[in-house]
């Protein structure tokens, strides 16, 4: 195994990465003999890495890899085959992005580096920029009776073959994290004893998605970084930020859906983005109203959530919602799909827009 420790590289070129194998190890922060080499977010598969240039005009992504007592287990990366800097990153990004049924990863198996750790039972999102922020897995037998919370921050993939999630942690890890009730509200104070364990910038800090960056991975990205791009996260949070605004899918799925001029339907399902673990799309089935038909509608076209009503106020008419595109759970949902959907509504694609612009449009009130 290569180990590399704050190593200057005079040239990229210098370390052949076409030969170097998948348990390459870089401890602190890799240099070429110009500049520090930049940070981005890999289009082949979503996360944050350091990127190099190599000479054979394509570029290598080296991703960090999980912390356990301080020690660095190992880092994995993509090698792109792009011809140079004007690539559009953002733009290869999007053909890699998945959109996955929260229903349909609702029981699958999680893994720790050591062991099985449970079944996904469900997801807390927040309910301000429609993000995932946690799984809750059910331990079975292994913590009898206990529920635990596990961040997007650490799982590593959503393997579609074995049907499973694979999570950079152990099991010594997670038996010991903080016992947080999750058949209570999870408070803004519960999280911030959740992260301080793991030692982990707040993700509700920096003004991203996931602290200053878009991708729940670019917080475990602080750790390989210099210090200044370290996010220190305060001791505990400011009276401002006490409401976590987390809710339950579980709890969200039958809430009807209120159009401007009357209900159309019930929440089924979400849709969730496999890279930003943001929801996409809430499932609305609107068969007592307009029998056989499940529509799709984004978090930013939602103005309200009422608690109290167990309603979902929508910003759209019944007969728009009528004429709309029909979702069909058994298809995958293509850009070809998304693109007719914001067409017949005349609305802006989320893909066309920036991380920070998105993040802005999708926050929605409650009740």
């Amino acid at each position: 195994m290569q180990v590399f420790t704050n190593r200057k590289i005079d040239t990229p070129s210098a370390i052949d990465y076409t030969t170097v194998p998948a348990g390459l190890v870089i401890r602190g922060h890799l240099w070429t003999g110009q500049s520090t080499v930049s940070t981005v977010v890999c289009p082949k598969c979503g996360r944050v890495g350091v990127a190099s240039p190599l000479a054979n005009g394509k570029q290598i992504i080296v991703h960090s890899g999980s912390e356990v007592d301080g020690a660095l287990l190992g880092v994995d990366y993509c090698e792109l085959g792009f011809d140079g800097p004007g690539t559009n990153l953002k733009e290869a990004a999007r053909d890699t992005v998945m959109l996955l049924s929260i229903k349909g990863l609702q029981g699958y198996p999680i893994h720790a580096i050591d062991g099985l750790i449970g079944e996904v039972e469900q997801f807390y999102f927040d309910d301000e920029t429609w993000t995932v922020r946690y799984l809750v897995v059910d331990t079975g037998h292994w913590l009898t009776g206990r529920r635990v919370l596990i961040s997007p921050i650490v799982i590593r993939e959503i393997d579609q073959k074995t049907k499973a999630f694979n999570a950079g942690l152990t099991q010594e890890q997670i038996k010991n994290s903080p016992d947080i009730d999750t058949h209570r509200p999870v408070s803004r104070q519960d999280e911030a004893e959740y992260f301080n364990y793991y030692g982990w910038p707040y993700y509700w800090y920096g003004g991203g998605l996931w602290g200053g960056g878009f991708y729940p991975n670019a917080l475990t990205m602080a750790n390989a970084l210099p210090a200044k791009n370290v996010i220190e996260p305060p001791s505990k949070p400011s009276d401002e930020q006490v409401d976590s605004h987390l809710c339950s899918t579980g709890a969200v799925t039958n809430y009807h859906i209120e159009a401007a001029d009357g209900e159309i339907g019930h929440v089924e399902d979400f849709i969730m983005d496999d890279h930003t673990w943001t929801i996409r799309y809430l499932v609305v089935n609107t068969h007592n109203w307009w029998p056989g038909k499940r529509i799709l509608v984004p978090p930013q076209w939602i103005k309200r959530l009422s608690w109290g009503e167990s309603k979902v106020y929508v910003d759209l008419d019944r007969e728009s919602i009528k004429s709309a595109p029909r979702y069909e759970s058994s298809s995958l949902i293509t850009r070809e799909f998304e693109q007719r959907l914001y067409g017949h509504y005349g609305r802006p694609g989320y893909w066309n827009m920036d991380p920070i612009e998105q993040n802005s449009n999708r926050k929605s009130q409650k009740s």
